[in-house]
């Protein structure tokens, strides 16, 4: 059988294989047809591969819609889009999951919680006084963060019509050291304001900078550190697309707008140079994606859209919104390709087999290439029932007997018999050619089949 995307219908598919079995040509193929038929593709490739990037763009331009193809690598960052991961969300909480990925997860849980807490101060806080919420504003207020109080207050002292500017402009104008300015604007909202006209997030902000701030230095230093990975240089702009910088050309996108404007965007997140960056990137993403496709399930759209997430070397951006995009999302009309070259790669990276059989049990295709993994062999073919054989069996016998000189006899028989048997030998598995896969579709049905290599047009 030659690989055909309409046998999968509207169904998640996990694709696995070792490297080089075939897995990249396969993404060809699939890629291809799916913008062929004009539907939205979004592709996140760790590596970065350039054989996805032209074949995107190739397919493109062959419709002659260039400008459908965008790209966003760290490594061509002239060619590059800026990209926005923060502007998708319902809650707060979800911008400060998101940033808080940068951090790694094998440090002390309580710091990586306080960071977190910290995170969602300054989010709220940037949301009451206006601020556009990206990575490097988010960096610039935990490093100033007496002067996003007093912003905070200013804002809330305005929002309920205070007389505060007799009492307090006067005070701040004349005072130049940040901290001194936000504890004037504490002192000015405890004492006058919070009675009557309290502010969680002003209070929560005041007690973090006045009673708490040793444990806020603490927390944000580590913060600090990892995001500067990804606010500085070239990904700065990148990845914080501002408004008020005039001069770059680039176009700015989130994935709400690469979604509506039917785009194909393929994104290298260069793991090779930095693992730590290019995963919390892709985590990013995808949790904006996710955010995207929670209000497209929540509120529908009239168009009936199809929305292609492809993750290659899932296991390295393995997350929480991922897991529940797999589990949800194709209420909203999203298809998911998840790759990886073994499913033991998402036990490794998950530490536990029930969370790795969440995304198992989540994708009704399963098709793999060439892998000598155990759990992956038998995963592909769990599901379909054992096969009748049918076999001759013949047998022959001879006696004589010493004690009669015609005892001698001979005799032979045939039976038609019949047993069961795997219809694909899991063990097979390992031995497969290049280009050639076992699939196991939704309903039940297992294929075996090969991808063609497509030639250019004589």
């Amino acid at each position: 059988m030659i690989f055909d995307i309409y046998c999968l219908g509207q169904r998640h598919t996990l694709i696995a294989g070792a490297t080089g079995s075939g897995k990249t040509r396969f993404f060809d193929l699939v890629l291809k047809q799916l913008i062929l038929r004009g539907e939205c593709c979004i592709f996140l490739d760790p590596k970065g591969d350039i054989d996805i990037r032209k074949i995107a763009k190739e397919t493109c331009e062959m419709m002659g819609e260039p400008e459908r193809y965008i790209m966003w690598h760290p490594a061509y960052p002239r060619d590059s889009i800026r990209l926005n991961p923060l502007s998708n969300f319902s809650r707060t909480s979800e911008i400060a999951a998101r940033v808080t990925a940068l951090i790694p997860e094998d440090g002390d849980s309580f710091y990586r919680d306080i960071a977190n807490t910290v995170i969602q101060y300054l989010v709220d806080a940037m949301m009451m006084v206006g601020e556009h919420l990206t990575l490097t504003k988010i960096r610039y207020y935990d490093e100033h963060f007496g002067l996003l109080i007093e912003k905070a207050c200013i804002a809330w002292f305005e929002s309920d019509k205070l007389n505060w500017k007799d009492a307090l402009l006067g005070r701040v104008l004349t005072t130049k050291d940040e901290e001194a300015r936000a504890l004037l604007c504490i002192e000015y909202y405890r004492n006058k304001v919070a009675a009557k006209h309290g502010n969680p997030t002003i209070e929560s902000m005041a007690s973090m900078y006045m009673e708490k701030r040793r444990t806020l230095e603490q927390s944000t230093a580590n913060l600090l550190a990892n995001l500067s990975k990804v606010t500085n240089g070239e990904l700065a702009d990148m990845l914080s697309p501002s408004n008020s910088n005039s001069d770059d050309e680039r176009p700015s996108y989130d994935m709400d707008l690469v979604i509506r404007t039917n785009k194909v965007l393929v994104v290298g997140t260069d793991s090779l140079s930095d693992k730590l960056v290019s995963s919390a990137i892709g985590k990013m993403i995808l949790a904006d994606a996710a955010a995207v496709a929670s209000s497209l399930y929540n509120y529908g759209d009239e168009e009936d859209k199809v929305i292609n997430l492809f993750v290659d070397e899932a296991s390295e951006m393995l997350c929480e919104p991922l897991i529940q995009m797999i589990n949800k999302a194709r209420g909203a009309r999203f298809r998911l390709w998840i790759a990886t070259q073994t499913i033991s790669d998402f036990t490794a990276e998950l530490g536990s087999e029930a969370k790795a059989d969440q995304i198992i049990a989540s994708t009704n295709n399963f098709i793999s290439f060439r892998c000598a993994d155990m759990p992956t062999q038998e995963r592909v073919v769990a599901q379909v029932p054992q096969t009748k054989v049918k076999y001759v069996m013949r047998t022959q016998g001879f006696n004589a007997s010493n004690d009669n000189l015609d005892g001698i006899g001979a005799n032979i028989g045939e039976r038609l018999m019949e047993e069961e048997a795997d219809m694909f030998p899991k063990e097979r598995m390992g031995q497969l050619p290049d280009l050639e896969y076992v699939a196991s579709f939704a309903c039940g049905k297992l294929v075996k089949g090969r991808i063609p290599i497509l030639g250019e047009p004589k």
